[in-house]
């Protein structure tokens, strides 16, 4: 499976809700591993960085809005 990555937001992080429960801030471009849309919201799993390993999802505000992105996507601004 391609990667994917968390994409950019106006001030280049994203507020998630980690499986615990505890919201936390993930940066532009960290790398995850999508695994499906449920409820109304994108559940990954974090692969780098502090929170690795860890499961997480974010609340999709439209219902074409989505918060991970393949690695093939231009992250450049």
């Amino acid at each position: 499976m391609e990667a994917q990555y968390i994409a950019r937001t106006s001030d280049c992080w994203l507020r998630v809700q980690l499986a615990d429960g505890v919201i936390v801030s993930l940066p532009f471009g960290l790398k995850i591993k999508r695994m499906e849309t449920q409820a109304g919201r994108e559940h990954f799993e974090i692969i780098e960085g502090v929170y690795k390993g860890k499961k997480a999802s974010v609340l999709l505000t439209q219902p074409d809005l989505a918060f991970c992105i393949p690695e093939s996507y231009p992250m450049a601004a």
